[in-house]
């Protein structure tokens, strides 16, 4: 997912234009599906905000297991204050120096995330191993509640609109005056 790789239709027309005439979501028909959009359609059966929420009860929950005494006490309320898990509105291209919401759920950890888990559990080996245990719950989150219904709905969309699985495999490049 870091790498732009999800196939939106944003990403699905640029490499097959002749098959994909639009990138306008199928789901919701207002904007273009870009992979952040993919994760915030309001189309959506769950909202960012609901996932966040899901993140968050999956860190707290996983760091109290570990963890010792009351450092877990508010700690809801410290992630809700790290700056890189906010909710943008506009989402931009990526700037690895401030991260949002939008890139947790593409895969990046905030540094600042790593560090307050970690002084929770204090050693790294036991920090590496809740984000890993939290990170892939996160996806396995988003896969049932975004990814399997859109990915759906687009195969649906696909055949309305007459993209089946043999014109996806020709090789469809678009003709320029040098190949005609």
């Amino acid at each position: 997912m870091l790498n732009n790789e999800l196939p939106s239709l944003e990403k699905l027309q640029d490499r097959f234009p002749l098959v994909y005439h639009t990138n306008i979501c199928s789901r919701c028909l207002l904007e273009e599906e870009t992979q952040s959009h993919i994760f915030t359609c309001t189309k959506n059966k769950i909202d960012i905000y609901t996932c966040r929420n899901k993140l968050f009860q999956l860190i707290v929950n996983k760091t109290t297991v570990v963890s010792c005494g009351d450092s877990c006490k508010d700690f809801k309320n410290e992630l809700i204050n790290i700056e890189d898990l906010n909710i943008l509105t506009k989402f931009t291209t990526c700037d690895l120096n401030h991260l949002s919401f939008i890139d947790v759920i593409l895969g990046f950890i905030p540094c600042k995330l790593f560090e307050v888990v970690l002084q929770k559990v204090i050693t790294k080996e036991i920090a590496n191993q809740v984000m890993d245990e939290v990170m892939n719950q996160f996806k396995l989150f988003i896969y049932e509640n975004i990814w399997k219904e859109r990915c759906s709905l687009v195969r649906e969309w696909e055949c309305n609109v007459g993209i089946g699985n043999d014109r996806k495999k020709q090789k469809c490049r678009q003709q320029t005056s040098d190949t005609v």
